[in-house]
């Protein structure tokens, strides 16, 4: 599993069929870890799930970074607290924070919230580390809040006034802030280690961060049953929305600009919602409606790139 470099040349005879493919994947695999989270609600303890998808995910890609893993121990060791931060968030936060919030909200609102998560990495970069946003940008950040507490309330605004909010929209909101700081952290914090190894190593101390929760959820709460349903989900969460949406971005970044690739955020949260249409019978209310409109509006705003000058 080599690197896979970036590039910002466009093909010269229009995106190829392999770029369509993966532009139309990579979502679906992104969108295909919230449908799991709702589909095994109360048949798998949360961080469990988590734990072992991301366990497997590793195991899977030791074969090809090992080697590479061993050599360079000493950067590992020297980065570890660093590593061990982006595992907490990427793969803790991010991971079992979904699948709590997937007992008690919906697919539909999981997509939704989590993809106000690039409105949250530009207003945190803004607040925290001075970063100048143009007005447009503002602007777009609003009209996502905008959204993100239309989805959250269900389009009644008494909600906000009360303050009685569905649990499990706080967990996504809690994970999509968690990838928030996760990307911002990976921005700010440059690695001596390549990129593909250094992803197996965030996601060996992220296993190692959520193997104490996973204990303590055991003897607290339940265990997960060794099922043919278990297996299946846990496996398909570790081939699909970790590893095959991960190297699907990635190949996808050097076939089209990243302005065509950046698309997926756009993309993500509509496949999810006809996937939880689809797949779990889930409808589209208003509120819905309304809320992603602002939400991908805000998007659309705040990564849209300064033309210039000639």
């Amino acid at each position: 599993m080599r690197d896979i470099p970036v590039t910002e040349t466009e093909p010269d005879h229009g995106i190829s069929s392999l770029a369509m493919f993966l532009l139309i994947a990579s979502p679906i695999f992104m969108a295909s870890n919230m449908i799991v989270a709702r589909f095994m609600a109360g048949e798998f303890p949360p961080f469990a799930m988590a734990f072992w998808r991301w366990a497997i995910c590793f195991l899977i890609m030791l074969p090809f970074v090992g080697k590479y893993l061993w050599q360079h121990r000493a950067i590992i060791w020297a980065e570890k607290l660093q590593l061990a931060i982006l595992g907490a968030m990427g793969m803790g936060v991010c991971g079992a924070f979904v699948y709590i919030g997937g007992q008690t909200t919906t697919a539909t609102n999981i997509g939704l919230v989590y993809a106000s998560s690039p409105l949250m990495i530009i207003a945190i970069s803004a607040a925290f580390f001075d970063e100048k946003q143009r007005p447009i940008q503002i602007i777009g950040i609003i009209l996502g809040a905008i959204g993100l507490v239309t989805i959250v309330a269900k389009g009644d605004f008494n909600v906000l006034l009360n303050l009685n909010f569905t649990s499990g929209d706080l967990w996504i909101l809690a994970a999509s802030t968690g990838w928030a700081i996760y990307s911002l952290y990976l921005k700010f914090h440059p690695s001596k280690l390549a990129t593909t190894p250094r992803l197996a190593a965030i996601i060996l101390f992220g296993v190692m961060v959520l193997f104490p929760f996973t204990i303590w959820e055991g003897m607290t709460f339940a265990t997960p049953e060794i099922t043919q349903k278990n297996i299946l989900a846990i496996l398909f969460l570790a081939l699909f929305p970790a590893l095959a949406a991960y190297l699907a971005y990635s190949k996808l970044q050097t076939l089209v600009t990243a302005s065509i690739a950046g698309l997926t955020l756009y993309l993500t949260p509509i496949s999810n919602s006809i996937m939880a249409w689809i797949i779990l019978g889930e409808g589209f209310q208003t509120f819905h409606w309304i809320g992603s409109v602002f939400i991908l509006l805000g998007l659309w705003m705040t990564t849209m790139k300064k033309k210039k000058k000639q």
